[in-house]
């Protein structure tokens, strides 16, 4: 963050798995929590050549940002659009948080203000229906852990559902 402006890194691995290279572009826009677009990218043309693998960067600023924190979680979306000849090929969204973190041997400091981590370790199933977890119930266990002070989690045995992410 700097003079109240938020630098938002975007980066996207393009693969072709065609015989041929293609020529390709992309575009990246950010929305806020309503989907209204406060960021945009301008459009990059390239070129990928067969099972060749291409990382490309984009920034986009972000002006006043609503920081994220734990006690307000505010996220916006990155939505990133691939294109050939005008058509949309790819896309992808994803959620983000913009907030500083920082470390010291003070504390831990998000957005500069100190924050004392409370956290549990927690299993990814749930009593009488295993790991087939229906979304609500992963909503209500975070619910339940925020209701007593919990701001940390740590997942154990097996990697966290897109949904408990989420």
């Amino acid at each position: 963050m700097k003079n109240n402006n938020a630098t938002v890194s975007i980066q996207s691995t393009l693969q072709n798995q065609n015989d041929a290279s293609t020529n390709c572009s992309i575009l990246s826009y950010i929305t806020d929590r309503n989907g209204n677009i406060i960021g945009k990218s301008t459009t990059q043309s390239t070129s990928v050549s067969n099972n060749e693998t291409k990382t490309i960067t984009q920034k986009i600023i972000v002006t006043n940002p609503k920081l994220w924190s734990v006690d307000e979680p505010y996220l916006y979306r990155a939505i990133v659009l691939v294109k050939n000849n005008n058509n949309t090929i790819d896309s992808e969204k994803i959620r983000f948080g913009i907030r500083t973190i920082n470390v010291t041997d003070s504390g831990l400091f998000v957005n500069g203000k100190y924050v004392k981590i409370h956290g549990t370790c927690n299993h990814q199933d749930a009593a009488g229906v295993g790991s087939a977890l229906p979304d609500y119930l992963q909503y209500y266990r975070v619910r339940l852990l925020k209701q007593i002070g919990v701001n940390a989690y740590r997942t154990s045995h097996n990697a966290p559902t897109p949904e408990l992410l989420d």
